[in-house]
């Protein structure tokens, strides 16, 4: 019975996601996923696909409740960093954290995933809606270049070909991507791409920014 209502949560979710995207834009910025906490089974799986070691730091972009940053120091060792844009969410992660006393390893942070430095990131777990993928591509291409490992949750990363690919749960895909992923001729990171995707972002933010003050 708990797998059939998950299935219909999430189906009912990702079915309103967009038309969300499109009636929040305005008030709240941009809407990269809808909530969808983690299983047991989920973030097992995850942290196997990982391979976190006790000197690894984890980005969780699109954290939730940060739960499988909280499994993953206890279990690891290790640092994590999530990610999360919504206010009220980022607010009940820092509380799973403060209550696992684990906030020295773990931050919480109140932003844009696309507009986030990952430059030291090495190990993510992410889950975003499919433009938030697309628009996080090149970055991922990088950190896979690197020797990086990304985990992605429910949807894959465009025109990247995963390792693994798992169904834990009915409409729960997991995606592992490292650098055997990488389409011939971008196994080698062109800063270049990454630029240009910044000065997109950066021009984004600035016509949101004149649209806010035209209203």
């Amino acid at each position: 019975f708990a797998r059939l209502l998950r299935h219909a949560l999430m189906s009912s979710l990702v079915a309103a996601a967009e038309a969300r995207a499109a009636q929040d834009a305005s008030k709240r910025g941009p809407y990269l996923a809808p909530f969808l906490p983690s299983s047991e089974i989920v973030q097992r799986e995850s942290l196997r696909m990982l391979e976190l070691t006790s000197d690894a730091v984890l980005y969780d972009i699109g954290c939730g409740d940060a739960r499988l940053l909280v499994e993953a120091a206890r279990q690891h060792g290790c640092q994590g960093i999530g990610i999360d844009y919504d206010e009220a969410i980022v607010l009940k992660a820092r509380e799973s954290v403060a209550q696992s006393g684990l906030a020295d390893a773990i931050a919480i942070l109140h932003e844009n995933a696309l507009e986030t430095d990952l430059r030291a990131a090495h190990r993510i777990f992410v889950y975003l809606m499919p433009k938030g993928m697309a628009a996080l591509r090149t970055t991922f291409v990088r950190i896979l270049s690197e020797g990086g490992r990304i985990v992605s949750y429910v949807f894959s990363i465009p025109d990247l070909e995963p390792v693994e690919k798992l169904q834990p749960e009915p409409m729960t895909n997991l995606y592992l991507y490292t650098k055997d992923s990488l389409p011939a001729g971008e196994s080698e990171y062109r800063p270049e791409e990454e630029e240009e995707e910044e000065e997109e972002k950066e021009e984004e933010k600035e016509e949101e920014d004149e649209e806010d003050e035209d209203d």
